[in-house]
């Protein structure tokens, strides 16, 4: 039911977002694109039952879909799925355009023997929600090194680069020479990480919102920035605000929403 509810929701948002050059969206057959970017057959998550599947099974069957979190007790999966196309006018007629892709993810639980105790599908804008047990049951960050994250700003301003988690600091190195959108702060600036309400359309990126105490020149004075990572690099960024968090616990510094 819930990945029926996420399909219909990126449904109608690419339908609204075309309304100004599509005249609609046709049913077609079924696609699903994996981590590795590459058109899969459609699957079915009927086999997996609480108490009774493997996690062996789960990664198995799953290969395809994982984001590759380093844990036993969590299981994750990503996926796009497409089963419309948009139609535009065209010579009087409709002609086809790209298929409309949604995101899916899916997350596993799995007890002390290695089964199934728990799962659930969920949209993007659940994912720092979700994944926020999954990131406190990580290994620490080793932060004697910086931790390198491929990263993209995309809003209020958009930039390729690199984020760098070191003792205490968060940076975002923009790629290039002029590195005119880079910063650096320090961990107590970070005051929230929401799920972003946008979704990437590709399965490979999430997309998450990071808060700021004071005002970021290299982001035009504003407070905040959408980041694109990979959802094991969310992991990653949660896992090293909630330490941040326990470290300045005190100060009531840090909100993970």
């Amino acid at each position: 039911m819930a990945l029926r509810r996420n399909l219909g929701f990126a449904i109608l948002a690419a339908t609204s977002v075309c309304l100004c050059s599509c005249l609609g969206v046709a049913p077609a057959p079924k696609r699903v694109k994996g981590q590795g970017g590459v058109v899969e057959k459609p699957f079915d998550l009927s086999f997996i039952q609480t108490g009774k599947t493997l996690r062996t099974e789960v990664a198995e069957k799953l290969k395809n879909f994982d984001v590759g979190l380093n844990t036993q007790i969590f299981f994750m999966a990503r996926w796009s799925s497409s089963s419309w196309v948009a139609l535009l006018g065209e010579g009087g007629g409709l002609s086809p355009t790209p298929r409309l892709w949604g995101n899916q993810n899916l997350l596993v639980e799995f007890d002390n023997t290695g089964r199934v105790k728990g799962y659930a599908a969920f949209p993007d804008h659940e994912l720092v929600s979700r994944l926020a047990p999954v990131a406190a049951s990580l290994p620490q960050l080793d932060l004697s090194h910086p931790v390198e994250i491929n990263a993209r700003v995309e809003e209020p301003t958009r930039a390729a680069g690199k984020i760098f988690l070191t003792a205490g600091r968060f940076d975002f190195d923009e790629n290039g020479t002029a590195w005119k959108h880079s910063f650096d702060v320090p961990v107590s600036e970070i005051t929230r990480v929401d799920s972003s309400r946008l979704s990437s359309d590709d399965p490979t990126r999430v997309l998450l919102v990071m808060h700021f105490r004071n005002k970021i020149p290299a982001l035009y004075g504003g407070r905040w920035a959408r980041f694109s990572v990979s959802a094991h690099d969310l992991a990653t960024i949660l896992k090293f605000v909630q330490h941040g968090k326990q470290a300045s616990l005190h100060n009531n510094v840090f909100c993970i929403a």
